[in-house]
């Protein structure tokens, strides 16, 4: 336990705030909740906003995880194709975060269905994998491609940044969400109609 820790419980079991810090402790978690909550609405609002402007707006639509899921690893936003029905396998492009040793704040191209990726073979999906490792994302069995926009040693800068300027921080994701996406949907649309044509022949 470093200084700092110290100091906290030191200034924490003082008679005068000990009851101040159990209050808090009962609710933090749901205000951590409620962070996350308005940081994804905002960034579904403004994906939205980003869409609607563009030609894709007839194609492609903006989604948000249910709000109980947002605080959770690989929850967030998504575009996702119009022209597909429920059960038909796409490529879908989402924000999102992990926390593993870090905490990562990424997008990434992904498969509806991420089992099924390892397993198949179709040129156009190769094509776009090939142009997403030279733009720096990292291909793995269950990403089409995933990149960070911003690491954290852990969760908790995130939250201070969610508290303190989640509309901001919300922004500029979705610029570079929306900037990478304008790069490579034409490839995306390829790889779905290609899936498109390989269940309709099946």
């Amino acid at each position: 336990m470093n200084t700092y820790e110290n100091a906290v419980i030191e200034l924490l079991s003082q008679e005068e705030n000990f009851r101040l810090a159990l209050e808090i402790a009962e609710h933090i978690e749901a205000v951590k909740a409620s962070l996350h909550v308005a940081f994804w609405t905002r960034c579904h609002d403004a994906l939205h906003r980003r869409l609607k402007a563009s030609k894709w707006r007839e194609s492609w639509r903006g989604l948000m995880d249910p709000p109980d899921k947002l605080p959770r690893d690989h929850h967030g936003v998504s575009l996702v194709p119009l022209d597909v029905t429920s059960d038909n396998l796409r490529v879908v492009y989402c924000l999102t975060h992990e926390t593993l040793s870090k905490f990562y704040f990424y997008h990434r191209f992904r498969l509806n269905d991420a089992d099924r990726l390892p397993d198949l073979q179709l040129e156009e999906l190769d094509e776009m994998r090939d142009a997403l490792r030279l733009d720096g994302f990292k291909v793995t069995k269950s990403s089409v491609g995933w990149k960070g926009i911003q690491t954290y040693p852990d969760p908790k800068p995130f939250l201070f940044d969610l508290a303190s300027r989640h509309g901001e921080t919300a922004e500029n994701a979705v610029e570079v969400f929306m900037d990478h996406f304008t790069r490579f949907v034409d490839q995306a649309e390829k790889v779905n109609a290609c899936l498109r044509s390989m269940k309709s022949k099946a």
